[in-house]
């Protein structure tokens, strides 16, 4: 059967390689979405990680370590796919940093809108099969004694934060600590959004930081908030991200993988 459009294929009764499934009466379901106590299909990461366990990444064998990871490998080269703590789809690449201690360096990064992508897992899966191989296939990550380029890395994040980030938030500026520190400061609309337990979020900061004695990049974000209806004060609250990168990784992973991360929060 031809179709004419991606969404005409996607809609039909194909499964992801495009070949017409035989349909039977278990397919129709006479329950209206509307009239069914969930009526969000909802994005099952842990089907996704079973499907991803499936499949083998060069020489390397599957294998689910922990619930919503999924590693290839061992030791340095080894690759993992991982749930964060925000929903999101972190591939990481285990290298060492300078005092030989392993790592996990990330590569990418993909939003899961949990409450809406429901029955696209296998395309999911196929785009994430792409890039663990792309991934793969890059040099090992490498730590460096010297980063000389971090001032230019801390301007071209703040340049993607100013076109992805949501309208609620207001570049502040960037903030130098020393050659190796910087903080990238988000202001928010209104004089701060206030959180259902009653805390106002006064700013979002990205901590950018290179860290000559390890050799690696570390790049965490976190919020600034102050409680309502008491005393005016303020603290660091727990970190939202915490990624690690090396000087060697490509540049445009690096960026790319902070602009989901703002784009979506």
């Amino acid at each position: 059967m031809a179709y004419k459009s991606f969404t005409s294929w996607l809609t039909e009764n194909t499964d992801i390689f495009g070949f017409e499934a035989e349909q039977t009466s278990d397919d129709f379901d006479p329950i209206p979405a509307k009239l069914r106590d969930d009526p969000v299909d909802t994005f099952n990461i842990e089907e996704l990680s079973k499907n991803l366990a499936r499949f083998d990444l060069g020489v390397k064998k599957p294998a689910i370590k922990f619930a919503g990871e999924v590693r290839w490998g061992e030791g340095p080269g080894a690759m993992r796919v991982v749930t964060g703590s925000r929903l999101n789809l972190l591939i990481e690449k285990q290298g060492t940093d300078l005092e030989g201690r392993p790592l996990w360096y990330t590569h990418k990064v993909y939003q899961i809108n949990r409450a809406g992508y429901g029955g696209y897992e296998d395309i999911v899966l196929q785009d994430l099969l792409k890039e663990l191989k792309r991934i793969d296939e890059l040099p090992l990550p490498s730590a460096q004694h010297d980063y000389n380029t971090l001032e230019n890395l801390v301007a071209s994040i703040a340049n993607i934060y100013k076109r992805t980030a949501k309208v609620i938030f207001l570049h502040e500026g960037i903030r130098k600590i020393d050659d190796n520190n910087y903080i990238i400061r988000l202001g928010l609309r209104g004089s701060g959004v206030e959180h259902q337990d009653q805390r106002r979020v006064l700013e979002n900061q990205t901590h950018i930081n290179f860290m000559p004695n390890t050799g690696v990049i570390r790049i965490f974000n976190y919020n600034i908030e102050s409680p309502t209806g008491n005393a005016p004060h303020w603290r660091i609250m727990p970190k939202d991200i915490d990624f690690h990168f090396a000087p060697t990784q490509p540049r445009d992973d690096i960026i790319e993988a902070l602009a989901t991360f703002i784009h979506w929060y």
